[in-house]
């Protein structure tokens, strides 16, 4: 989905959060992948970590799911940042005024941002907090949740999208591993 927040919002986007143009775009194409030849398929990270958080497993995005993001990017210039998907929210975001040169990587991962960036739950709203799905959407991607007025304290602005698009793998990952069962019990 495009880099989007609420001050900037996606192209599309409207004031009726009951349209959902991004999940009903993703959807056949998931419905493609998930039919697809698995050894001539490439790998789509978000639908893969969205099945993996549903089976329990940890994602391997840091968009998706609660754990702990632990990646920071180093510039060219030496600069320490946060991720470069912060830079849509506003010039300069991603900075911690570190850089390699008089700072270590761990007093880059102390930095407030970024263990503001590493709260999980504790940073989205309680809406978000209490949704049966926030172990898997984890709020939205945190760039995608922010607004000049409240800051990353938002849903996601994908938030109709996230809902739906998870909604359909989550019934299609039930479906295939309920044909998947109910196929061995037939040839047992």
């Amino acid at each position: 989905m495009p880099l989007a927040d609420w001050d900037s919002p996606p192209p599309g986007y409207t004031d009726d959060r009951t349209r959902t143009p991004y999940a009903d775009w993703l959807i056949p194409i998931f419905n493609e992948y998930r039919n697809g030849r698995q050894e001539t398929t490439p790998k789509i990270r978000l639908f893969d970590s969205i099945t993996r958080l549903l089976l329990g497993r940890t994602s391997n995005v840091e968009y998706l799911g609660l754990s702990q993001p632990t990646n920071i990017v180093v510039e060219t210039n030496g600069e320490i940042q946060q991720v470069d998907a912060l830079k849509m929210v506003a010039e300069g975001e991603p900075s911690l005024g570190l850089d390699v040169f008089k700072n270590s990587f761990d007093e880059a991962m102390r930095h407030p941002k970024t263990v503001q960036r590493r709260l999980g739950l504790a940073a989205l709203i309680d809406e978000c907090q209490q949704c049966d799905l926030v172990t898997i959407c984890g709020g939205g991607y945190q760039g995608e949740r922010y607004s000049q007025q409240s800051g990353y304290r938002n849903m996601s602005v994908y938030h109709p999208d996230l809902v739906t698009l998870i909604n359909y793998i989550r019934d299609d990952t039930r479906k295939r591993l309920t044909d998947s069962a109910l196929d061995s019990l037939a040839k047992a």
